[in-house]
């Protein structure tokens, strides 16, 4: 099971817009490549790596690069039978401010 919070989707679709802008086959693939890497972390939740914070609203969140896409990583948390999609963030930005966000 994958619960996808609503910021996740949001970035998700924020990040396909910003790649069909230049190339809307990309942003397709970019999608799929999105899908494949929640599927696999689904199935899998500690391949991740922790994302280590001092932050206490933000402790036990791990972080997998996007399959094909190095620079956005998807930020989850393990939960019984998958994983919480808290959100997707390209690797230039602050990430602990990003995830802070609502």
């Amino acid at each position: 099971m994958v619960v996808k919070q609503a910021a996740a989707l949001i970035s998700v679709a924020e990040h396909a817009l910003r790649i069909a802008a230049n190339n809307p086959r990309i942003a397709d693939r970019f999608f799929n490549s999105v899908e494949h890497t929640l599927h696999l972390l689904e199935h899998n939740p500690q391949v991740g790596t922790l994302f280590r914070t001092d932050h206490p609203e933000l402790q036990g969140i791990r972080k997998l690069r996007v399959a094909g896409f190095p620079r956005h990583l998807i930020f989850y948390q393990p939960i019984k039978g998958g994983i919480r999609f808290i959100k997707l963030l390209h690797t230039s930005r602050n990430i602990p401010k990003a995830l802070q966000e609502e």
